[in-house]
Protein backbone atom coordinates (compact mmCIF):
# COMPACT_ATOMS: atom_id res chain seq x y z
CA UNK A 1 0.00 0.00 0.00
CA UNK A 2 1.34 3.40 -1.01
CA UNK A 3 0.93 6.27 1.44
CA UNK A 4 1.11 9.89 0.38
CA UNK A 5 2.16 12.55 2.80
CA UNK A 6 1.42 16.20 2.21
CA UNK A 7 3.45 18.73 4.12
CA UNK A 8 2.07 22.24 4.31
CA UNK A 9 4.70 24.88 4.96
CA UNK A 10 3.30 28.13 6.30
CA UNK A 11 4.57 31.37 4.80
CA UNK A 12 7.81 32.57 6.30
CA UNK A 13 7.42 35.73 8.33
CA UNK A 14 10.84 37.25 7.76
CA UNK A 15 10.14 40.06 10.21
CA UNK A 16 10.51 37.53 13.03
CA UNK A 17 14.10 36.86 11.97
CA UNK A 18 15.22 40.46 11.49
CA UNK A 19 16.97 40.57 14.85
CA UNK A 20 19.03 37.52 13.93
CA UNK A 21 20.18 38.96 10.59
CA UNK A 22 23.50 40.63 10.04
CA UNK A 23 23.23 44.34 9.36
CA UNK A 24 24.03 43.75 5.68
CA UNK A 25 21.38 41.03 5.36
CA UNK A 26 18.84 43.22 7.17
CA UNK A 27 19.63 46.11 4.84
CA UNK A 28 19.19 43.85 1.76
CA UNK A 29 15.92 42.45 3.14
CA UNK A 30 14.48 45.91 3.81
CA UNK A 31 15.56 47.11 0.34
CA UNK A 32 13.83 44.11 -1.24
CA UNK A 33 10.65 44.76 0.75
CA UNK A 34 10.66 48.40 -0.37
CA UNK A 35 11.27 47.41 -3.99
CA UNK A 36 8.54 44.75 -4.01
CA UNK A 37 6.15 47.15 -2.27
CA UNK A 38 6.90 49.76 -4.96
CA UNK A 39 6.11 47.21 -7.69
CA UNK A 40 2.84 46.26 -6.00
CA UNK A 41 1.84 49.89 -5.53
CA UNK A 42 2.71 50.74 -9.13
CA UNK A 43 0.51 47.94 -10.47
CA UNK A 44 -2.14 48.14 -7.72
CA UNK A 45 -3.36 44.69 -8.80
CA UNK A 46 -6.54 44.79 -6.72
CA UNK A 47 -7.20 48.51 -7.31
CA UNK A 48 -7.10 49.12 -3.59
CA UNK A 49 -4.99 52.27 -3.74
CA UNK A 50 -7.17 53.84 -6.41
CA UNK A 51 -10.14 53.04 -4.16
CA UNK A 52 -8.67 55.06 -1.30
CA UNK A 53 -6.69 52.44 0.66
CA UNK A 54 -3.62 53.70 2.55
CA UNK A 55 -0.34 53.79 0.63
CA UNK A 56 1.10 50.97 2.78
CA UNK A 57 -1.76 48.62 1.84
CA UNK A 58 0.51 46.11 0.10
CA UNK A 59 3.41 46.19 2.59
CA UNK A 60 2.40 42.93 4.28
CA UNK A 61 2.18 41.20 0.92
CA UNK A 62 5.57 42.62 -0.06
CA UNK A 63 7.13 41.15 3.10
CA UNK A 64 5.48 37.78 2.46
CA UNK A 65 6.66 37.73 -1.16
CA UNK A 66 10.23 38.61 -0.14
CA UNK A 67 10.08 35.81 2.43
CA UNK A 68 9.36 33.35 -0.38
CA UNK A 69 11.65 34.82 -3.03
CA UNK A 70 14.68 32.73 -2.08
CA UNK A 71 12.70 29.57 -2.88
CA UNK A 72 11.70 30.81 -6.34
CA UNK A 73 13.89 29.06 -8.89
CA UNK A 74 12.26 30.78 -11.85
CA UNK A 75 9.62 33.32 -12.82
CA UNK A 76 6.86 30.68 -12.82
CA UNK A 77 7.64 29.71 -9.21
CA UNK A 78 7.63 33.41 -8.34
CA UNK A 79 4.23 33.83 -10.06
CA UNK A 80 2.86 31.01 -7.94
CA UNK A 81 4.28 32.61 -4.79
CA UNK A 82 2.78 36.01 -5.67
CA UNK A 83 -0.62 34.47 -6.45
CA UNK A 84 -0.53 32.44 -3.22
CA UNK A 85 0.30 35.51 -1.13
CA UNK A 86 -2.56 37.49 -2.63
CA UNK A 87 -4.98 34.61 -2.19
CA UNK A 88 -3.90 34.16 1.44
CA UNK A 89 -4.25 37.88 2.12
CA UNK A 90 -7.39 38.70 0.20
CA UNK A 91 -9.07 35.36 -0.53
CA UNK A 92 -9.94 34.38 -4.06
CA UNK A 93 -9.29 37.55 -6.01
CA UNK A 94 -10.49 36.36 -9.41
CA UNK A 95 -7.60 38.25 -10.95
CA UNK A 96 -6.35 37.04 -14.27
CA UNK A 97 -3.04 35.25 -14.22
CA UNK A 98 -1.36 37.85 -16.44
CA UNK A 99 -1.42 40.31 -13.52
CA UNK A 100 0.51 37.86 -11.34
CA UNK A 101 2.84 37.04 -14.24
CA UNK A 102 3.74 40.71 -14.72
CA UNK A 103 4.30 41.20 -11.00
CA UNK A 104 6.37 38.03 -10.78
CA UNK A 105 8.61 39.01 -13.69
CA UNK A 106 9.48 42.30 -12.00
CA UNK A 107 9.86 40.76 -8.55
CA UNK A 108 12.01 37.89 -9.83
CA UNK A 109 14.30 40.37 -11.60
CA UNK A 110 15.10 41.86 -8.17
CA UNK A 111 16.52 38.54 -7.10
CA UNK A 112 19.51 38.90 -9.41
CA UNK A 113 20.29 42.49 -8.41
Amino acid sequence: MEVSVVVVVPPVDSTLRLGAMSSEAKKRYLQLVQSVDAILRAHDPLHLLTSGAPSDEYEGEARAIVGRLARCADVEACREAVADVFEESFGSTNRSEHIYSRLAAEVFALKSK
